[in-house]
């Protein structure tokens, strides 16, 4: 491992920050999907899960 710990510290944020948001993103899209697939009854079922 090369790098300073101030370095390896800034690499660990970036892939954190862009885990989270990219995670965010995909939940996003899918409540979309799902909210155009299902009733609104089946998806308040889902919703409650």
């Amino acid at each position: 491992m090369s790098g300073s710990l101030k370095d390896q510290s800034i690499a660990a944020l970036i892939w954190v920050f862009l885990d989270k948001v990219g995670s965010s993103t995909v939940n996003f899209i899918v409540t979309i999907i799902l909210a155009r697939l299902l009733t609104p009854e089946d998806f308040g079922l889902v919703a409650m899960v």
